[in-house]
């Protein structure tokens, strides 16, 4: 199946529903799926973090045996 089969196919469910909740999960599930790679990124680690965090991990263990 072609994916402009697939599309149509979808646009077609889609238009067939009646019930708002399930209207509004799709659209939040849209969301999720387009939050872009680089607001994604604005929360994320940064390497010379994890090289601390690494280090103090290290530090922190009992080398003990």
């Amino acid at each position: 199946m072609s994916t402009s089969v697939k599309k149509k196919l979808i646009i077609d469910w889609i238009s067939s529903i009646d019930d708002k909740e399930i209207i509004e999960q799709i659209f939040e599930y849209r969301k999720l799926k387009t939050k872009s790679f680089n607001e994604n990124m604005k929360h994320a680690i940064t390497a010379d973090e994890v090289r601390e965090e690494t280090d103090f991990y290290i530090k922190s263990l009992d080398w003990k045996k």
